[in-house]
């Protein structure tokens, strides 16, 4: 009975993992010189909710294994991130932030230690497809409207937005301004990003010989509407990720090798995003020069707050402090890359932690012969793409468990009995 009702909490978290809807708690704290700061609300959002009835009902459940080296490199993750709690000057989105992050911790070790991904993958990729394919829906309607559909948040979290509203994303396409599509998410990017994710799972069932009608429709109407949301980004860890699969697919070892090669070569070459902003035109599109601005600020943050650094949560609450002059309170974002972003943060040890525990995962799954933790693998792999260019994973709360739930998954291979 414990086993059910903890399946279906699960299922139906994996089915509202792209909601947006939550109640918002605005404090001092939120605010950065009478300039509200979205990222330092805290927010009880509705899959949060479900987290905590999830680790209620695993708590009672007897059939749970907590074995193997997995929960020591989650423990250390989360104890590193204490001194930065401490020091944080914005003590109540910092502390709201840890809170977060360790219900996520705690939805990776509820999976690591009783859900059988072998057996139940393609379960939660068929969940997934569903709300893909509602989520594509949606974004058609956006897309012809050029804005919210509802108009209402309490539709699922749907951001009310149209072409008019201040700060909302825009592009050019043929000459005519557009909006790009949103769907429940708080910007394209993060739309684009869970397609990323979803579209790749999709598309490795498919390739594997599963050739559900489910699956087809939730991948065509996916990619389409990846399109319109257009981020390059996203984009370009999809098509990676496509790479990949089949580069493991058909050479193994070596196309694990190119894949890592690749991956982590255009990891570092983000980090040197200050140093190619001196150079081109390409650098006076405001997005770009913007993002080099705040990762430049970021090198300079950590310079003065390496161990520990500012804070969990409290980037956009001083990056002001290192901005060149020129830059307005408004175009303050966190920086766009989460491994700066974390490390400027939580300084130096936390960063490591969480490098530890990333490297402990991706290299257990290599000991793993093709097919679920291939693709789990390369999913890590889209992730640092991802991450190398945007902050979201760190930022937004549909893709922190995401992230979450793919590190669940990967860890159930890091178990000393795990079945292959």
């Amino acid at each position: 009975m414990i086993k059910r009702v903890q399946n279906f909490l699960f299922y139906t978290l994996v089915f509202l993992l792209p909601i947006n809807l939550g109640k918002h708690f605005i404090v001092a704290d939120s605010y950065v010189k009478t300039y509200l700061i979205d990222y330092m609300v805290p927010t009880i959002w509705l899959t949060d909710l479900l987290l905590v009835a999830l680790l209620f009902v695993w708590f009672f459940n007897k059939e749970k294994n907590i074995r193997g080296k997995y929960p020591k490199f989650l423990l250390l993750f989360v104890s590193s991130l204490l001194p930065s709690l401490a020091l944080s000057t914005r003590l109540i989105p910092s502390m709201y932030a840890f809170a977060v992050l360790v219900l996520h911790v705690l939805f990776a070790l509820i999976l690591a230690s009783s859900f059988d991904v072998q057996k139940n993958f393609r379960r939660v990729v068929g969940i997934l497809s569903v709300s893909v394919i509602l989520l594509s829906v949606l974004g058609v309607f956006q897309w012809f409207g050029q804005g919210s559909v509802f108009d209402n948040y309490l539709f699922f979290g749907e951001q009310p937005y149209s072409a008019s509203v201040k700060g909302i994303a825009r592009v050019s396409m043929f000459g005519k301004v557009k909006v790009p599509v949103y769907g429940l998410f708080r910007h394209p990017n993060v739309f684009a990003g869970f397609l990323a994710i979803s579209l790749f799972w999709i598309y490795t069932q498919l390739s594997l010989g599963y050739k559900s009608l489910l699956f087809k429709i939730a991948f065509t109407l996916g990619f389409f509407i990846l399109l319109f949301t257009f981020s390059e980004v996203a984009m370009f860890s999809l098509f990676s990720g496509l790479l990949f699969f089949q580069l493991i697919k058909r050479f193994g070892k070596k196309g694990v090798l190119l894949s890592l090669l690749f991956t982590f070569g255009v990891f570092f070459i983000a980090l040197l995003l200050p140093v190619f902003s001196r150079w081109g035109s390409a650098f006076d599109d405001p997005s770009l020069y913007r993002r080099a601005n705040l990762q430049k600020s970021s090198y300079m943050m950590l310079d003065d707050n390496a161990l520990f650094g500012v804070g969990l949560n409290n980037f956009t609450a001083k990056v002001e402090d290192y901005l060149p002059k020129s830059q307005v309170l408004r175009f303050i974002q966190p920086t766009h890359n989460i491994f700066v972003l974390l490390f400027s943060e939580v300084g130096l040890f936390g960063f490591v932690s969480f490098l530890l525990l990333f490297m402990f995962v991706l290299f257990s799954l290599l000991s793993q012969s093709f097919g679920i933790p291939a693709i789990l693998f390369i999913t890590l792999l889209q992730f640092v793409l991802l991450g190398s260019f945007d902050h979201y994973l760190l930022t937004i709360h549909q893709m922190q468990l995401l992230f979450w739930l793919t590190v669940g998954f990967a860890l159930t291979y890091t178990k000393e009995d795990v079945e292959v």
